[in-house]
């Protein structure tokens, strides 16, 4: 049905005279340069796009770059003039206009424009270090959780933060962070952008935007995130960390964007989960089987030595990492219910735990939603990305709920139907 509704909608706007796929084009708010503008409008003399520019002058938005757009005021009166429901697609693989407050999408990022901070990436060992790392940093840092079990602290000085860190800890505990400084970072602060639109904005890229474009490195993702809960949970945060990295200045529109940096985010799962070591081993592993197996080995009996020459690492490495590599396996296949055909068994699955499964999938999928929309209501994003990153993991702590205001829980419940 789906595939027969774009059949119809391409047909429709390709009967459409070229003026009314140009406007129909530029009237979702987004910013156009000529050469995508025409190739979108399906314009094959590039001189009817520039006299139709030239003409309507007027209610355009120009950029420095060359780009156009119109506003919010005028995407209404066309649509208006057209008779078409502003809420329907109208241009072939293009979302409606994306319109809130008197506002285009566009014109929410302008107003929110990235700040210059400065970053201190470290690990701590202990609550009690990252306790007082927190409070050391207390009004001069905002401490996030990062990748690989680290945290993050942005600032205005990443200089500062970390002298600041040197001066309040051990010296022992201070080395122990093994801190990582970045002094010019570009970053929207979450808490510029329009409460109710970022809560929907979250939900239409989350749920509607990014499982098309993910789908060609599902392969990849469902390696690491094995259940959709674990997806949906990593692809709120891809977009969360988008909106808030999302150049305005760039005449490009925020779909864009994101659609580019998520056929390359999935990609760093890997390094990730496993750690860049074991990562970068799996991969060379993989590249040196192939290769011995062209030499004529069998793919059972290809011995560990040949396969380390190859790999040019010690035997010793080799083994070891290896063994973190067939640890990693066993623990993944442990979490999942396959059963190959043979004489006599069948593929299958244990009676109720489909049912179960799903039921877990979408109580989880509504806890990773519900703790988003409470981070935007209560502006508390650390307890948020701690949830969510938990959920990820797997390893939720059990101490979390003293962790957690009493406003977050009061949000967190409602959303929940808890209260």
């Amino acid at each position: 049905m789906k595939g027969d509704n774009r059949k119809k909608l391409r047909s429709k706007f390709n009967s459409k005279d070229e003026v009314w796929r140009i406007e129909a084009v530029i009237h979702d708010g987004n910013w156009y340069d000529i050469e995508k503008w025409a190739k979108v409008a399906r314009v094959k003399d590039r001189q009817v796009l520039l006299d139709w520019i030239k003409k309507n002058e007027d209610i355009l938005i120009k950029s420095e770059q060359n780009s156009y757009r119109v506003g919010h005021d005028e995407i209404v009166k066309w649509y208006e003039k057209e008779g078409l429901d502003i809420e329907e697609s109208i241009v072939p693989n293009n979302f409606p206009p994306r319109l809130w407050g008197g506002m285009t999408e566009t014109d929410i990022f302008l107003n929110a424009p990235r700040r210059r901070v400065g970053t201190v990436n470290f690990q701590a060992d202990s609550d009690e270090l990252l306790a007082r790392c927190t409070e050391i940093l207390k009004g001069t840092g905002k401490i996030m959780p990062d990748t690989n079990g680290k945290y993050r602290a942005y600032g205005l000085s990443a200089a500062h933060m970390r002298n600041l860190l040197s001066k309040g800890l051990t010296e022992e505990e201070f080395d122990s962070l093994d801190l990582k400084t970045r002094a010019i970072l570009l970053q929207r602060e979450l808490t510029d952008l329009p409460t109710e639109w970022l809560s929907k904005t979250i939900d239409f890229y989350t749920n509607t935007f990014a499982p098309s474009v993910l789908k060609s490195a599902m392969s990849t993702i469902s390696i690491y995130l094995p259940d959709r809960n674990d997806i949906r949970s990593q692809t709120v945060i891809w977009v969360i960390a988008a909106l808030k990295k999302f150049d305005e200045s760039a005449s490009v529109p925020f779909p864009g964007y994101l659609s580019s940096v998520l056929r390359h985010w999935p990609y760093d799962l890997p390094d990730e989960h496993l750690g860049k070591d074991l990562a970068r081993f799996q991969r060379e592993k993989k590249r040196a089987i192939n290769l011995v197996l062209k030499d004529g080995y069998e793919g059972e009996n290809i011995p560990i030595d040949k396969l380390a020459e190859v790999m040019d690492i010690d035997i010793t490495d080799y083994v070891s990492l290896n063994n973190e590599h067939e640890n990693w396996l066993a623990e993944k296949n442990a979490t999942t219910l396959t059963w190959e055909d043979s004489a006599n068994e069948k593929k299958g699955q244990m009676v109720g735990y489909e049912e179960t499964q799903d039921s877990d999938v979408q109580e989880l999928f509504k806890m990773s939603l519900s703790t988003v929309k409470t981070a935007i209501d209560t502006g508390e994003w650390d307890l948020a990305y701690k949830i969510i990153s938990q959920i990820d993991s797997n390893e939720i702590d059990e101490d979390l709920n003293s962790k957690l205001t009493p406003e977050f829980l009061s949000v967190l419940g409602s959303y929940l139907g808890m209260s």
